[in-house]
């Protein structure tokens, strides 16, 4: 009897073992999923303010097309290759880029910066309500010898071909690459309201000076010259601008019925001496003359 009570007791003392070791473990896992979904619902702090950069806390003030201008140390969009815009179809709106306003200027440039001593070209645009250069436009090349302004175009199947430049040293060419002029064209040049008239050329590089004279030595017309009248028949013309050499000098008697004649006595680079006659003496003369000579 007291053995069968023993078997039943040590039955019941490991079956209470077992109870509670698992009932320890139950709540070991019950422990370990409430932590893990405690963990899950969790909110996340708040991010930490980003801290303001010298560039972006600046006043704001107007652009200046010369101002030199350092890149943000984080750009808000970075781009390792190209930029294609969608085709938005035929006969439709077009791809723009554009400011919110015209109060501000668009800048492309070349380089990591813009400057006064420019590392590569630039084009600026300004609306016309920026501050100091409403509406302006500026076309920027390099700081480099070889830097320049190139306007190209091509009719409809043909090659692009370079039609206008503008050198680092601000010569023009039309028609040339290597202009050595402040403009130098190569072709026929038109003027006037219909293209009427056309510039005059030749293998030199001159200017003329024009002018007619009365008798008593006074300009009646023309400009760039003085005369000086020390005899009779005798006068001098003084250019202000010496030509750069001694220029070609063509004289006539004003019109009259007489005969009087007018006659060179000695030309230089700065000067030209006249001599006019009635018949075969000295006699005071109105006349008329062109000096064409070398800059």
């Amino acid at each position: 009897m007291n053995s069968k009570f023993t078997r039943h007791s040590m039955r019941f003392q490991s079956l209470l073992a077992l109870a509670r070791k698992l009932t320890l473990a139950t709540l070991c896992g019950l422990l370990l999923v409430s932590g893990s979904l405690a963990q899950e619902q969790r909110p996340e702090p708040p991010p930490t303010p980003e801290q303001p950069t010298p560039e972006a806390s600046a006043t704001e003030k107007p652009p200046d097309p010369n101002e030199t201008v350092t890149p943000a140390p984080q750009a808000s969009q970075v781009v390792d290759g190209d930029i294609i815009f969608t085709s938005p179809g035929q006969f439709t709106y077009t791809r723009d880029i554009r400011l919110s306003d015209n109060f501000g200027g668009l800048r492309f440039f070349g380089a990591d910066a813009l400057t006064t001593q420019p590392a590569g070209a630039a084009i600026q645009f300004f609306g016309n309500n920026a501050t100091n250069f409403p509406g302006q436009l500026y076309l920027d090349s390099g700081a480099h010898n070889s830097a320049a302004l190139i306007f190209r175009t091509a009719p409809t199947g043909g090659t692009i071909t370079e039609r206008m430049r503008v050198t680092a040293s601000g010569n023009v060419g039309v028609g040339t690459t290597t202009p050595q002029s402040r403009l130098d064209v190569r072709g026929d040049i038109r003027l006037g309201f219909n293209g009427q008239f056309r510039a005059t050329a030749g293998e030199e590089n001159l200017r003329i000076i024009r002018g007619v004279v009365d008798g008593a030595g006074n300009i009646i017309v023309g400009s760039g010259f003085t005369v000086s009248h020390g005899a009779t028949g005798q006068y001098t013309i003084t250019f202000n601008t010496s030509f750069a050499g001694p220029p070609a000098v063509m004289a006539a008697a004003e019109n009259d019925t007489q005969v009087r004649t007018v006659n060179t006595a000695g030309v230089t680079s700065s000067i030209v001496n006249l001599r006019t006659y009635f018949g075969t003496g000295l006699s005071d003369v109105a006349f008329h003359f062109i000096a064409i000579g070398p800059r």
